[in-house]
């Protein structure tokens, strides 16, 4: 999941589907600190820090 797939979710579904999307990317990974959004404009956010695990929810 990269940045630019998120802007596209969130332009063509809106910032909750993004947000969800982050939300289901996260819950993938056996341990992990949700991400640090930035708000850089009224309808816009920006990533600024994801640390995830490596391992996937399939090695749990």
């Amino acid at each position: 999941m990269d940045y630019i797939r998120l802007k596209r979710i969130e332009k063509e579904l809106g910032t909750i589907a993004a947000l969800n999307e982050l939300e289901i990317l996260k819950n993938g990974f056996a341990y992990g600190n949700a991400p640090i959004l930035r708000k850089s404009a009224p309808d816009d956010f920006e990533i600024i820090s994801a640390h995830w695990g490596v391992h996937s929810f399939m090695d749990r």
